[in-house]
């Protein structure tokens, strides 16, 4: 299991694309490179989320980006968050590229 926080495009502020962010070190340690797409199990009856991965995302960019985890994160609330304090959640990897998002996890002050 492992943390992902909430990720906002800079480049858009009016209608930012929004997406899960990626510690470096979980993405090593869960994600391989031969996966071309994982799947995200979304809480809240959000579905499934499929999410491409692009070459950037295992150099500069560790961000889980779609549709569905858009919709997801402005229909819960979670976006927009305060500056700086995006929402952290809880991934469980439960193998073969496949995920589930769980709770929310407190940010420290």
């Amino acid at each position: 299991m492992f943390t992902a926080s909430g990720w906002r495009s800079g480049r858009d502020t009016a209608n930012p694309k929004l997406g899960l962010r990626i510690r470096v070190a979980d993405r090593d340690n869960y994600f391989h490179r031969a996966w071309t797409i994982v799947r995200l199990r979304l809480p809240g009856g959000y579905g499934v989320a499929v999410v491409n991965l692009r070459p950037s995302f295992w150099r500069e960019h560790p961000e889980l980006r779609s549709s569905e985890i858009n919709a997801w994160l402005r229909g819960t609330g979670a976006f927009p968050w305060p500056r700086g304090r995006p929402p952290r959640y809880r991934v469980r990897a439960d193998g073969g590229g496949l995920f589930t998002v769980g709770g929310r996890v407190a940010s420290p002050l």
